[in-house]
């Protein structure tokens, strides 16, 4: 849900579901440990977020970066210098990876880096060498789209570093029921088979899109005279109806 711009009157509640219990896991497992941990899942389906958000509540310094789709290599290093230090520093790999080491030396902070699957194997092997290096303390969590298990299986120099490589899956069935009814109140006590239908035409599981549509609920509410406090089917279609308009 960090792309999405919320209406005021719709705010998405942190629901912990499967993927909230999951992540939470992960974060704590490789915090203990100051290693390498990587959640990999579709777009849209909250790892990112649930991963800022839990491992800032372990009370740790938290940094986050996220990458470009098609980053350069030394792209990494230098926004990793920029978010540890506030200083945008160019220069030769070698000097960029002393300095992080320098920075990162002694320090238990954890770093979240995402997009990571859009990475090759030389900024993979950077990342590997820094975490490795025997002055790190600091926990490292990788996040990015399903093919990142693919490349660190082919990696082995940094999959061998990671405690758990977690794949977050699309929200489906009683979990997908569940996490809807706990975002807002007004889903609350939406019927089972009304949620699913919603899913299935228009969120594919996507907690993303699960967000856009309660803004779209959220619009309705603002027009209707009479005000709801659950959406049912009337509700429903009117707020299909609404983001198709809106999309044309």
């Amino acid at each position: 849900m960090r792309h999405v711009i919320a209406h005021p009157n719709a705010e998405p509640r942190l629901v912990p579901n499967v993927t909230y219990e999951l992540v939470r896991s992960l974060v704590e497992r490789v915090h203990a440990y100051q290693d390498v941990g990587a959640i990999a899942g579709p777009s849209g389906v909250g790892k990112t977020y649930l991963t800022e958000h839990l491992a800032r509540q372990t009370a740790a310094e938290t940094f986050y970066i996220s990458l470009a789709r098609r980053p350069a290599r030394k792209e990494v290093l230098v926004s990793l210098l920029h978010e540890l230090t506030g200083k945008l520093v160019n220069g030769e790999t070698y000097v960029l990876a002393a300095m992080l080491r320098e920075v990162l030396a002694d320090r238990e902070c954890i770093v979240i880096i995402d997009e990571v699957h859009g990475l090759d194997d030389v900024a993979l092997d950077q990342l590997s060498h820094l975490h490795g290096h025997e002055d790190a303390t600091w926990t490292l969590l990788l996040v990015g789209a399903p093919k990142l298990v693919t490349k660190l299986q082919r990696y082995e120099h940094l999959s061998s570093r990671c405690e758990q490589i977690l794949k977050v899956p699309r929200l489906q069935g009683e979990d997908l029921v569940t996490t809807v009814r706990g975002l807002h109140p007004w889903f609350a006590h939406s019927p089972h088979e009304l949620i699913l239908k919603v899913d299935a035409e228009e969120c594919g599981g996507s907690l993303r899109e699960w967000a856009r549509f309660l803004r779209a609920v959220a619009e309705i509410h603002e027009m209707v005279p009479r005000k709801f406090d659950t959406v049912d089917r009337k509700i429903a279609a009117a707020a299909i109806h609404h983001r198709k308009k809106r999309a044309r």
